[in-house]
């Protein structure tokens, strides 16, 4: 119920640092959008900021990038997602995002390690 309420109600989302559970949320959210596409491709696209502090998502990262990489994903599902180092880089973000057009997401990934 929590995680159906946060993907229908939320405009954005934070990630900061947890366990599973904050995982499954992340990805809860990479894949609403993914869907959301097919649905209604004029759908504006929910943001997931997620906060990489010290690289604790970094297999998250490498994760998106190897489904990507062997055709099973969609390379268009890093558009919402955007890495910030701490939570100032997340606010600035989060700025920068509020301003922007709907819909008008560009894909900000961590560097590769």
């Amino acid at each position: 119920q929590r995680k159906s309420e946060m993907l229908f109600r939320s405009e954005l989302a934070f990630a900061l640092p947890g366990g599973v559970g904050t995982f499954d949320e992340n990805f809860e959210m990479i894949a609403f959008n993914d869907l959301e596409k097919y649905k209604a491709p004029d759908a504006p696209i929910k943001p997931l900021i997620i906060v990489n502090i010290d690289g604790h998502f970094n297999g998250m990262a490498q994760l998106l990038d190897k489904a990507i990489e062997t055709g099973f994903s969609d390379p268009e599902i890093k558009d919402a997602v955007h890495w910030a180092r701490d939570t100032k880089e997340a606010m600035e973000m989060f700025e920068y995002l509020r301003r922007k057009p709907q819909g008008a997401v560009s894909t900000l990934m961590p560097p590769a390690a």
